[in-house]
């Protein structure tokens, strides 16, 4: 994506994959946990349901984040 973004290009649609079914997800339509482990390089895990996010944030010690957060933190498009 970062590519992409860099030459000026849309980006039209985005996937990522649930975390505990697998299930192929709208990127911007998913929840995001962000682990604290490593502030400089958190893990971004999605999630289709927003109570499994904050589960594995929570046993991660991370947050939860929004699609547009987890760009930012991923460095996408910036």
């Amino acid at each position: 994506m970062k590519k992409v973004l860099s030459e000026g290009k849309k980006v039209g649609v985005a996937f990522v994959f649930d975390k505990t079914t697998g299930i192929k997800l709208f990127a911007d339509k998913a929840f995001y946990a962000l682990s604290a482990k490593n502030p400089k390089q958190p893990e971004i895990v999605p999630f289709l349901l927003k109570k499994d996010a904050e589960a594995w944030a929570a046993k991660l010690g991370g947050r939860l984040a929004s699609y547009t957060e987890v760009l930012a933190v991923a460095k996408v498009g910036g």
